[in-house]
């Protein structure tokens, strides 16, 4: 008969391989189908997100002598907790992207409390910016 602390030591080992499995950068596929909130262009999301959450308003700072910083609120309208990956994506007045190129990033998302899912371009070329949301893989 297995002892307990063995039992306790082997679900914490099996815990933590998870946790860190989940921690891998991974890539979303697809392309955005459509927006957490209608109302803004600049926010894509795939699979479903559109449903599962609500988008506030996008603050943004700086331009021209300065990077762009933009902060946008967001919180999950599910009974659930979500984890979610995002990305901004940074282009100039050409259109073209703003190098180097923002990785994905991971956020928890407790049901019902606004986060703010924030990023600063890397220069002051940045003209305008795009926002991808993406559920964790």
């Amino acid at each position: 008969m297995p002892r307990p602390i063995h039992m306790l030591s082997l679900a914490t080992t099996c815990v933590m391989a998870s946790l860190m499995i989940g921690c891998e950068a991974a890539q979303p596929t697809g392309q955005p189908a459509s927006r957490p909130d209608s109302g803004n262009e600049r926010i894509a999301a795939l699979d479903g997100l559109e449903d599962q959450t609500k988008v506030g308003s996008p603050r943004v700072e700086g331009g021209e002598q300065e990077p762009l910083r933009v902060e946008v609120p967001i919180r999950a309208t599910t009974p659930y907790d979500l984890t979610v990956q995002y990305r901004f994506e940074f282009v100039n007045d050409a259109g073209l992207a703003v190098e180097p190129a923002m990785g994905w990033r991971y956020m928890y998302m407790p049901s019902n409390i606004e986060r703010l899912l924030s990023a600063t371009a890397p220069d002051e070329s940045a003209a305008d910016w795009r926002l991808e949301v993406h559920p964790s893989e």
